[in-house]
């Protein structure tokens, strides 16, 4: 893996590691609204509005973004 490289010269904005609690409490959000509208209709085969998405509201999340840092960092650029 000493040559595993990123592609796109991006990192985050945070000192967050991950934003995976973040995203689980999205979708978790997303499910509730899609069972709570599903709960609310009598015809079975309706289907609810689309739900916001989950990623819509990133500003919230841990990481705000992303960042270009282009190729001058190399430490940066490994994997």
């Amino acid at each position: 893996m000493s040559r595993s490289r990123r592609q796109t010269p991006k990192v985050g904005l945070s000192t967050a590691a991950s934003e995976k609690d973040d995203k689980a409490i999205a979708h978790r959000r997303t499910r509730h609204a899609v069972k709570q509208a599903l709960a609310t209709t009598d015809d079975p085969d309706a289907m609810p509005a689309e739900p916001e998405h989950p990623r819509s509201g990133g500003w919230t999340f841990s990481k705000d973004g992303k960042q270009w840092i282009g190729r001058r960092h190399p430490k940066l650029m490994r994997k």
